[in-house]
């Protein structure tokens, strides 16, 4: 068997009654996150320009942003655009999958009268898929969003799943999906227009393999692992072992639902901000004035983000800029006392800049190699990841994280600090662990408690008012991340979809409780709020 192979057998064989209840719970939040996250941004130019190119086929499938109708693949292309522009999506353990899971299906089963059932099964399909992908790809060049190849496959097997391709069609379409993945540079990302098309493009092309392989054509079923494949050129410690366990284990239960626009990595880095404000009676922040200095101590992830953002200084109001720094986030969220997608609308984006950028001069990022620690510990196998990687792969790694950060020096922290990490990392005997533990290879995801994982994104921020006082406050896992209490992840998506759709959203909840009833009617009821 083939890590496709494998994927197509469980991808095809999946049932709805087979899909664990607190996971089909979780996916029924992830679908309404995702929507709201493509009707937020109804009024963006870039992603209107993208519906402008894509319109066309049979009236069918609903842009939800707008409500119109067009065709499926158009729909898709569309409803991506808009969810994608201010990153406000649904993320998990591992990828950003929303776009592939939930709108792709979504547009294809409104166009043939599908029902719920069949679009909650296909869901779990399609991150269960691409999340084993990108989780054997960890240690690679990519990472977040940027593993847009995981559209490719994604979108391939949501069409293959909801059109009912047996499974040795459905593994020709993931195949040829993964002939040619789809990667996002960094200049595309950090570019108002060029971003909206991050999941689109991969999208198009996985709807495409499925055409190709309904049409009769195959494809290499070992184009992941094979000689020279995809593994060979994504990853420098690929982990193919994260690729099985399926049915056995679940990667949907690590599903998160995002409480600001932007990257996860901001999200307790101003939830904590916004905590402490609120402790010294001062959110919103009248003015910059009246802060000395707020100094936000988080980890390895966030604080290398920043070193990125540092590269690409916006020369104007800049939404992406905001999204994918901690500074401009805490700055701006301090200042209009929370951070919504309507803040991001360009003329209130513009009015308030000045007093972003002067106030987060005011911000300083440093990592603390304790939070990194913690979180690299409960990272699902870490100590057997680590102990497997080998003297060259770490090279690279390390190489790469450098790279990224700019240069050599920059962000490195002493070798006393880093050996202190490890240290609480891998435990006392820590580092005799690791080195008689080199030739071992990691377990497999059925060793991992996934229902119960934290998504510890930590951050402690303290701020300093010019009148002398001082505040401070620490969140380990933002707001809706995995780990927290389901109820008050599910509170938290309500309220996304009341702002988003402007009524109570609880008829779309009743449709999504209902697997018999059709695709339409929950895209009926989100309309009619």
């Amino acid at each position: 068997m083939t890590i496709i192979s494998d994927f197509a057998r469980f991808a095809a064989g999946l049932s709805y009654e087979s899909v664990p209840e607190r996971v089909r719970q979780k996916i029924r939040l992830q679908v309404l996150t995702s929507l709201s996250a493509a009707r937020f941004s109804a009024w963006h130019e870039g992603a209107a320009r993208v519906l402008a190119a894509e319109r066309g086929g049979e009236p069918v499938s609903t842009v939800i942003a707008t409500g119109e109708k067009t065709g499926p693949e158009a729909a898709v292309a569309a409803n991506a655009a808009y969810a994608m522009s201010l990153d406000f999506d649904d993320y998990m353990l591992m990828g950003h999958t929303g776009y592939s899971a939930v709108l792709t299906p979504l547009a294809f089963l409104e166009a043939q009268g599908g029902t719920v059932g069949d679009f909650i099964t296909a869901a779990a399909a399609v991150n269960e898929v691409i999340g084993r992908l990108s989780f054997a790809c960890f240690f690679g060049p990519l990472n977040g969003q940027m593993w847009s190849y995981i559209h490719n496959l994604g979108a391939a097997t949501a069409v293959g799943k909801v059109k009912g391709f047996p499974e040795e069609t459905l593994a020709d379409a993931m195949a040829l999906s993964l002939v040619q993945p789809n990667f996002c540079l960094a200049p595309g990302f950090w570019h108002e227009d060029a971003k909206a098309l991050t999941a689109t493009i991969p999208l198009k092309a996985g709807m495409a393999a499925a055409r190709y392989a309904e049409a009769g054509l195959s494809g290499p079923k070992d184009v992941v692992e094979g000689p020279l494949g995809f593994f060979r050129f994504f990853s420098f410690a690929p982990v193919p072992e994260f690729c099985g366990d399926l049915q056995s284990s679940w990667l949907s239960d690590t599903l998160s639902y995002k409480r600001y626009p932007g990257t996860s990595y901001i999200g307790a880095s101003v939830d904590s901000a916004r905590e402490a404000a609120e402790r010294a009676g001062r959110l919103p922040v009248e003015s910059p004035d009246e802060v000395e200095e707020i100094v936000v101590d988080t980890t390895f992830l966030s604080h290398g983000l920043e070193a990125i953002a540092a590269q690409r200084p916006p020369e104007g109001p800049d939404a992406i800029a905001v999204n994918f720094s901690v500074r401009l986030s805490v700055a701006y969220a301090l200042l209009a006392g929370d951070l919504l997608p309507e803040s991001f609308r360009p003329e209130r984006l513009a009015a308030a800049w000045p007093g972003i950028l002067a106030l987060a001069e005011k911000v300083r990022v440093r990592h603390d190699w304790e939070m990194t620690a913690r979180t690299m510990a409960a990272f699902p196998q870490a100590r057997e990841v680590l102990a497997s990687l080998g003297l060259s792969a770490a090279a690279k790694i390390a190489d790469h994280a450098r790279a990224v950060q700019g240069s050599a020096a920059k962000g490195r922290a002493s070798a006393d600090a880093v050996f202190q990490a490890v240290t609480r990392l891998l435990g006392r005997q820590g580092i005799a662990a690791l080195l008689s533990r080199m030739k071992t290879r990691p377990r497999g995801l059925s060793a991992m408690d996934l229902a119960a994982f934290p998504m510890l994104q930590s951050a402690r921020t303290s701020i300093v008012f010019k009148n002398g006082r001082s505040v401070r406050a620490h969140v380990d896992i933002p707001t809706g991340g995995s780990g927290q209490d389901t109820g008050l992840r599910r509170e938290w998506v309500k309220t996304r979809c009341l702002l988003a759709f402007g009524c109570d959203p609880e008829p779309a909840f009743r449709v999504l409780a209902r697997p018999e009833a059709k695709v339409s009617e929950l895209v009926a009821a989100l309309r009619d709020a």
